[in-house]
């Protein structure tokens, strides 16, 4: 999609509108391009000033003036052929003598049935059926004293194999949490007056579809059960999920706990925080926001751009790192035969690792410095000094695992546990 696309788009994606594809290719755009990310925000705050902004009533001048313009523009043209038009332009002239008072009643009557009646989608399809009752968080409290901008909406789902859950959302929380019961539930919660939610059943499939400023989700699902997340704004909270995870948020934080499927996460300016999951595959990206792991087992792969990638109490058997201007720190251990790959242009790079470690490292850094605890022996059998180094190609042990360390500007650090 293109800038001016996304650009006369805005509006529209701002408000809701967007059918979901479209929707989510502004969404991808947004989150790459700067400049449009400028326009988008620039309509924002526009709108969010002009809905504070007084509702002025016109003033009975107005109307006055309106049925003077049409006496002295319009009654001419009917009075000179009146003779011959007879008694059909006579009641035509009375209907256009009319107008300013139709038109008044009809503004009238809008404005009371807008303020009454807000707007609803049609229909919702719930069990692979078309419903008459939408999720709308949007109506007047049953009960005193209950605000109708914090409505509360609940709907259950009976799954009988692997389930899946697909949703997407402009802004507002999402919380998964597993449970033993073989069905999914969601409960909504709407912080606006214009927030609504379409969800849909298509055998095991769950699709939930988040419109309005602000909706948050409490959703329950069995524990193999995939999810698939996407939101704009807003944090992501999954909890001991054992199917596959994708998360993705333009500015909200996410965090994932327990996982034992594959866990796929990223954000543009949040921070995604991984811990204890068990899973064979990790991969987690961002653009401006720190990425924090803990207690990872399998292959991980971390992207940034300008946030620090920081992995403790981990054991990868494979480890990709890669940020431009971001700190990496790994603490953990690797396993035999394991390829790991930790990259800055000008951040620092520390790893540490447990003592009987045995790996193959290259290490290289252009102004930085090279400093390690290991006693560490060149490719030629002779022990490699370090005190002057900027680059370094050496092993640990029987070097059955490669570790690739690589900075710019920044400094290098292998160390013991």
């Amino acid at each position: 999609m293109h800038c001016q696309d996304v650009i006369g788009l805005c509006s529209d994606y701002l408000d809701g509108l967007l059918p979901l594809p479209e929707h989510h290719l502004v969404a991808a755009h947004l989150g790459e391009c700067a400049d449009c990310r400028l326009v988008y925000e620039d309509v924002r705050r526009l709108v969010q000033a002009s809905s504070t902004l007084p509702i002025i009533e016109p003033q009975d001048r107005l109307w006055k003036d309106l049925q003077r313009r049409l006496t002295e523009e319009i009654e001419p043209r009917f009075l000179g052929s009146r003779s011959s038009l007879g008694n059909r332009s006579l009641s035509l002239w009375r209907l256009v003598r009319l107008r300013p008072i139709l038109a008044s009643l009809a503004l009238v009557g809008v404005c009371v049935l807008a303020r009454s009646v807000a707007w609803k989608p049609d229909t919702v399809a719930v069990n692979g059926q078309q419903s008459k009752q939408p999720l709308i968080l949007d109506a007047e409290p049953s009960l005193p004293g209950v605000d109708p901008a914090h409505r509360r909406e609940e709907r259950s789902f009976r799954v009988d194999k692997r389930a899946s859950v697909d949703l997407s959302n402009i802004g507002g929380h999402i919380k998964v949490t597993v449970w033993a019961r073989r069905e999914i539930r969601v409960v909504t919660t709407g912080s606006s007056r214009k927030a609504w939610a379409s969800l849909r059943q298509q055998g095991d499939l769950i699709q939930i579809e988040g419109q309005g400023s602000s909706l948050d989700f409490d959703i329950s699902v069995p524990e193999n059960t995939d999810l698939e997340m996407r939101s704009v704004r807003g944090d992501m909270l999954m909890i001991g999920p054992a199917g596959k995870v994708s998360c993705r948020t333009t500015s909200g934080a996410i965090h994932v706990e327990g996982a034992r499927g594959q866990v796929s996460a990223g954000t543009v300016s949040g921070r995604v925080e991984i811990r204890d999951c068990q899973g064979d595959a990790l991969q987690v990206e961002s653009v401006s926001g720190r990425i924090t792991v803990s207690g990872a087992q399998g292959l991980f792969d971390g992207r940034s751009v300008s946030g620090d990638i920081g992995l403790t109490r981990s054991r990868c058997t494979g480890l990709v790192v890669h940020t431009k201007s971001g700190g990496i720190t790994f603490e953990g251990a690797i396993g035999q035969g394991a390829s790991c790959s930790l990259k800055s242009h000008s951040g620092s790079i520390e790893m540490i690792l447990p003592a009987d470690s045995s790996f193959t490292v290259k290490a290289d850094t252009f102004s930085g410095k090279i400093s390690t605890t290991f006693s560490l022996t060149g490719l030629e059998g002779t022990r490699t000094e370090l005190s002057a180094r900027r680059d370094l190609h050496a092993r640990h042990g029987d070097g059955r695992s490669s570790v690739e360390l690589k900075t710019f500007s920044g400094k290098i650090s292998l160390m013991k546990q």
